[in-house]
């Protein structure tokens, strides 16, 4: 599939939502020579120009001391709505955590707990504006996520916070943006590919004495939803234990995006 045709589908993808892909994204993640090429006239470019974005990404960037557990976290980044430009200014601001191997409901549960004392985190169906939104947390070893139109603008989209040069950690391990997106390797710098390399050792060990505790900490949390009525999928929890990931996001809203594309 050439560039025009892809770009085409992603503009589709994100005038579902309203938007149309972002002119900075645009040229960061695609050949710039190959772009000047083409006519962007066939696909919606443009700036987003939402007056709620920035004070909501400062509050996402002010609040970094509320995520961070020991030396666990190893990036941080605004998604969703936000992300994407599409927030309204009573929305929550979604926020991807990636963490150490072995630690993902650890860390769920220490700052869940430290949140009884600043309630910057939303919790539950309450009070959602300007709360983050804590709703995807990924361990090193499950940075490899499915290959579909919805993750690529999630992955594109996130706005690092906390040690922005990881973010190319995240796409090298993600090499379907490369083979069927055809983003552009210059995006790899030969700095970022050894950073790469280390992380990519790192995230591939495990420690088998936390992995433990992790189920540990997994437990009460299972039941604290279940008491509180939230229903809890726990086939996806169990599922996405095993891949590394924590997903609070709706299932649904991510099928329902991919689905507006089919017959198009």
């Amino acid at each position: 599939m050439k560039i025009e045709q892809i770009l085409k589908k992603y503009s589709l993808f994100r005038r579902n939502m309203g938007i149309p892909i972002d002119r900075e994204v645009l040229f960061t993640f695609w050949e710039k020579e190959v772009l000047e090429k083409m006519n962007l006239e066939s696909i919606e470019v443009g700036d987003i120009g939402n007056p709620c974005l920035t004070k909501k990404v400062q509050i996402a960037r002010d609040s970094i001391k509320y995520l961070l557990v020991f030396n666990w976290v190893q990036f941080i980044a605004i998604s969703g709505s936000v992300a994407s430009g599409f927030a309204k200014e009573g929305d929550d601001i979604d926020i991807f955590v990636v963490v150490k191997n072995d630690r993902i409901w650890i860390y769920r549960f220490i700052i869940l707990f430290r949140n009884m004392f600043h309630r910057k985190i939303r919790i539950g169906d309450g009070s959602v504006k300007d709360k983050l939104c804590v709703n995807f947390i990924c361990e090193e070893r499950g940075l490899s996520l499915n290959p579909d139109i919805f993750n690529l603008n999630e992955i594109l989209s996130l706005i690092p916070i906390y040690k922005e040069e990881y973010l190319k950690v995240l796409l090298n391990y993600n090499g379907w943006l490369f083979n069927r997106y055809l983003l552009s390797k210059k995006v790899l710098n030969e700095k970022a590919l050894l950073h790469i390399q280390s992380s990519k050792e790192k995230g591939n060990k495990r420690n088998f004495l936390l992995s433990i505790f992790n189920i540990i900490f997994l437990v009460p949390q299972i039941l604290y939803m279940l008491i509180t009525g939230h229903n809890p999928d726990i086939k996806r929890i169990r599922g996405n234990y095993k891949k590394g990931r924590i997903e609070f996001f709706l299932k649904d809203f991510k099928m329902e995006k991919i689905n507006s594309l089919k017959g198009r």
